[in-house]
């Protein structure tokens, strides 16, 4: 697979990984600190990934 075909997958994943996070905070399940470390712990794997 190429560098824009691993690019792509990526992309895909993140997609799939913001679409369950989204449905997580909006489960009301959650209390608010829980959803407030999800949020947390996306933005470290976000700043990991992105420098």
């Amino acid at each position: 697979m190429d560098a824009i075909g691993i690019e792509i997958n990526e992309y895909k994943k993140l997609c799939e990984t913001v679409t369950k996070v989204k449905s997580v905070l909006k489960d009301d399940s959650c209390s608010e600190h829980e959803k407030l470390q999800i949020i947390n712990k996306c933005v470290d794997i976000l700043e990991q990934n992105l420098y």
